[in-house]
């Protein structure tokens, strides 16, 4: 089957793993699309997945092997995930002990960036450069990180430094890296997605046709989820909060995945926000 036909044969063929690759369905991985429940599999009598398989793998479908996991819908975003990371490292800022009752609890900053604490948080601090100390990383002397915050520069010097960032922007950050391991960096390019938070009024229509998510072309749409102690509506009459993200289409099928997602990106970047 061609990729154009497997593209315009279904709806669901067309959007098949967009949230998680966001290319279309001519360009996911087989193993990946076999996982996910594409159209095409179920009558090849395939061996059930061998355990682990999927463990090691980067990507959307890392961690979900096993089916019944579900998804986790945190009040904040993301932000929950950094509140975690808050806690395990400096305990006394963000009071609780479980991950239901992360999302409600008040982080106090006072605590982040005190002397003598074994892990220091400095907010509003965005790092800027990170050089070897004697100018080579065989030298093995340290790292200086040059940050800046409320206008001004600073620096800090330690033994190793992680860069937790995107990798696209390490080597302007790095500039000593070998050019091989720049040239590697360079290579990612990130999925166009784009999400977006939709306030409604009542879910009453949703209620009425039993929907828990609506999907149609490059657009999936699903309601807020329970987390905690905190629920997202009471009533199919009470205002409620939707999440929807965007796959953009796939301009051009024959381009390779990275080429692609870059098509993909320009797509969304010239889009108007009323088309969306």
């Amino acid at each position: 089957m061609s990729p154009s036909s497997i593209n315009k044969s279904s709806g669901s063929s067309s959007i098949q793993g967009k949230d998680n690759f966001c290319v279309g369905a001519d360009a996911i991985p087989a193993l990946f699309a076999w996982q996910m429940g594409a159209p095409g599999f179920a009558g090849m009598n395939i061996d059930p997945t061998p355990e682990r398989v999927l463990a090691d793998l980067p990507g959307g479908q890392h961690g979900r092997q096993k089916p019944g996991g579900g998804s986790v819908h945190f009040p904040d975003g993301n932000a929950t995930l950094a509140r975690l990371l808050i806690r395990w490292l400096i305990p006394e800022a963000v009071p609780g002990k479980t991950m239901e009752d992360s999302g409600a609890a008040r982080v106090d900053y006072t605590r982040l960036d005190r002397a003598g604490q074994t892990v220091r948080v400095r907010l509003n601090s965005t790092a800027l450069n990170v050089q070897h100390e004697g100018g080579a990383p065989s030298v093995k002397k340290g790292v200086v990180v040059t940050y800046s915050n409320a206008g001004k520069l600073y620096q800090v010097r330690g033994r190793f430094c992680v860069l937790a960032c995107w990798n696209t922007i390490i080597p302007y950050m790095v500039p000593d890296l070998p050019p091989k391991q720049k040239e590697a960096l360079a290579y990612g390019v990130k999925g166009p997605l784009v999400y977006t938070s939709v306030a409604l009024r009542n879910w009453i229509s949703f209620h009425k046709l039993g929907l828990r998510s609506v999907s149609r072309a490059h657009h999936v749409s699903r309601q807020r989820r329970a987390f905690g102690g905190r629920k997202p509506w009471r009533t199919p009459a009470s205002a409620n909060a939707g999440r929807s993200h965007c796959a953009p289409p796939n301009q051009n099928s024959k381009l390779p995945g990275k080429a692609s997602q870059g098509a993909a990106h320009h797509w969304a970047h010239g889009t108007l926000y009323h088309n969306f």
